[in-house]
């Protein structure tokens, strides 16, 4: 079949659906859009205000930043250069999207894993005895965690933000009936928003390729019964689009 005229859809939240649609139309791809989560504050940003405090004063070893939207928001309580607060630690990052984002802002990174997970880079980091700042989103998983202080680390993490359910909108009529070739899915958060909103998943893709960004998201297709088709080598939005043009 090929990407070209072929209609895929992206669950990605609506800030973050725009270079993957891109991509995608570049190939020839129809995109629907369906965002099936929202991103949306922490309910409180003090845990994240005083980690930046903690932060200007050198008291962490390393930051480690596993999305782009973590950085976007943990950015915004800073009150000065974001190189001048990171002098006194080290920076690691998930992605290349990640580290590209950090690198716009000033601010280098030391450590980026070949596998882009959160588990993945704190395997990266090996042992150690100091503290890690690990700003995220709320009510992830602890694999990441739990992996530093099996690795003798003190990780503390803070919530830069949530993932909620999103309205649906009328593209998801689109999904409901069908109307698609393919359906991508580019975190677990996204998968359990496509559930949630198509109580019927498994019956809604059945027939239809499932592209997954990375085994993270795969994993959560497949625990919500959804059968992965494509899952992308290099775990960006380009190496999702790769792996489905190579698929198809």
């Amino acid at each position: 079949m090929g990407l070209d005229g072929a209609r895929v859809v992206v669950t990605r939240s609506t800030e973050q659906s725009g270079k993957l649609s891109t991509l995608l139309r570049d190939r020839g791809a129809e995109v629907i859009e369906v965002p099936t989560i929202a991103i949306e504050p922490p309910e409180s940003w003090a845990d994240v205000d005083d980690a930046v405090r903690r932060l200007f004063q050198g008291e962490f070893e390393w930051v480690a930043f596993t999305s782009t939207n973590a950085v976007q928001r943990f950015f915004s309580r800073l009150g000065c250069m974001p190189a001048e607060v990171f002098t006194k630690t080290k920076v690691a990052a998930v992605g290349s999207a990640t580290r590209a984002l950090l690198n716009e802002h000033g601010v280098g990174v030391d450590l980026v894993p070949e596998s882009f997970t959160a588990v993945a880079l704190a395997r990266s980091l090996g042992k150690g005895s100091g503290s890690v700042l690990l700003p995220r989103a709320a009510d992830v998983p602890e694999d990441m965690g739990r992996a530093l202080q099996a690795a003798g680390w003190k990780p503390h993490e803070v919530a830069t933000y949530r993932t909620v359910p999103a309205e649906r909108g009328a593209q998801a009529d689109i999904v409901a009936s069908g109307e698609f070739d393919i359906i991508t899915f580019t975190s677990a958060s996204t998968v359990r928003g496509f559930t949630g909103m198509f109580p019927d998943a498994p019956a809604v893709v059945d027939g239809k390729i499932v592209a997954c960004i990375g085994p993270v998201t795969a994993e959560a297709c497949r625990e919500a019964g959804l059968a992965v088709d494509v899952e992308a080598a290099e775990h960006t939005a380009q190496g999702l689009v790769d792996a489905l043009a190579m698929a198809t």
